[in-house]
């Protein structure tokens, strides 16, 4: 997003504690993220069970993962774990998690499954694990992730909005304008600016609108058509109030 110049800093949007990359997606510690991994973690361990592959593979694969995933590294000792995950990590356990598996794995798996006389071939293993990888690790987070993204991205919005509708609230309340309004208009005054503060935003809104609408009504019996400063003042509240109906047309 820093990137793109829609934010000002990197901070992950779910956990606001390290720097958002591709591989914190993965490390992330937000409670939601553990929740989504745990889950990740037992649809991973039901499918490779469905692979037929041995035992100490899965145990190696899943325990790994997971170390990885907590600590960003690798400590135990390579030397206990089977031989197609001790070739991975030399290359990188990293290059694993992006899908990029060492091809002892697919030699690996292809000589346990002709021993066995198992009908599967290692290529097509390989080729869902990946895709396993994918389904159940990444896609979740990349989809969790993304809805606290326009979640914080829909409040910034509502944020702003409601500064701009404060300080158009300011300027007309406070303009010059409002010492001649129509009669029957001024009832817009009646509260003082502290209040009109405190009205939610659809009522600011509204209030701005009918203030609109009051100084044009105004300006139609007070001010001449060939008056050049308030022709261009009609023309600014025209347009605003053009603005407004496009607003409840698109929100309806």
């Amino acid at each position: 997003m820093v990137w793109r110049t829609q934010w000002c800093e990197s901070y992950c949007p779910r956990c606001k504690k390290c720097e958002e990359t591709h591989l914190h997606l993965f490390h992330c510690q937000h409670p939601q993220s553990q929740m989504l991994y745990r889950k990740a973690l037992d649809d991973m361990l039901n499918w490779l069970t469905s692979q037929h592959i041995p035992d100490v593979l899965t145990l190696d694969l899943l325990n790994l993962i997971t170390e990885w995933r907590q600590y960003g590294k690798i400590s135990t000792e390579s030397s206990l774990l089977s031989p197609p995950i001790q070739e991975q990590l030399r290359l990188g356990w990293h290059h694993l998690m992006e899908g990029r598996l060492s091809v002892s794995f697919t030699k690996y798996m292809q000589e346990y499954y002709e021993k066995r006389n198992i009908r599967k071939t290692s290529l097509s293993w390989t080729a869902g694990f990946i895709s396993k990888l994918w389904a159940y690790l990444y896609w979740p987070e990349w989809t969790n992730r993304n809805e606290f993204v326009h979640k914080l991205n829909s409040e910034v919005s509502q944020t702003r909005r409601r500064e701009e509708m404060e300080i158009e609230a300011q300027l007309l309340f406070k303009s010059e304008i409002r010492t001649n309004l129509l009669q029957k208009n001024q009832y817009l005054l009646d509260d003082p600016l502290t209040v009109i503060f405190e009205l939610p935003d659809a009522q600011l809104q509204a209030w701005i609108n009918q203030f609109r609408v009051a100084v044009i009504e105004r300006n139609r019996i007070f001010i001449p058509e060939n008056d050049q400063a308030s022709s261009h003042l009609r023309t600014w509240l025209q347009s605003s109030l053009l603005a407004t109906s496009k607003q409840r047309v698109g929100s309806n």
